[in-house]
């Protein structure tokens, strides 16, 4: 419950020029002096959720037909349907240079070896 003082209920009324939007409250004695309060209604509230005991995944995946990659690549003329892909190429061909430059200069790797035969089953 909000309660005001009389006199401070007065000085805001008259500092907020809220005079009608105060709905009508109660008077009450508290401490020897007139207080009035107001007090909203209730607001009722629900909650509700939703649980599932169990989930499915699915998604495809198709095979790029070559044919149509190669044909892509062979035609020169493709470049000119790609709007900003020559633009983008040459804002980035220097920075991409200066990185494999240093990765080639880089001892980072030395000593490994790459197996190309074995398989992880932890990817498919």
């Amino acid at each position: 419950m909000v309660v005001y003082n009389l006199l401070q209920l007065g000085d805001l009324l008259r500092t907020k020029s809220h005079y009608n939007s105060w709905a009508p409250g109660n008077y009450k004695f508290v401490n020897g002096g007139p207080i009035r309060g107001c007090q909203t209604r209730a607001i009722h509230s629900t909650e509700t959720g939703v649980q599932t005991r169990s989930s499915v995944a699915s998604s495809t995946q198709t095979e790029l037909q070559d044919h149509v990659t190669t044909q892509f690549l062979q035609d020169p003329h493709n470049m000119l349907h790609l709007p900003g892909l020559n633009d983008f190429l040459r804002q980035i061909e220097a920075p991409v240079i200066r990185e494999l430059v240093r990765n080639a200069k880089s001892h980072a790797f030395d000593g490994f070896q790459v197996n190309w035969e074995e398989h992880n089953q932890m990817v498919s």
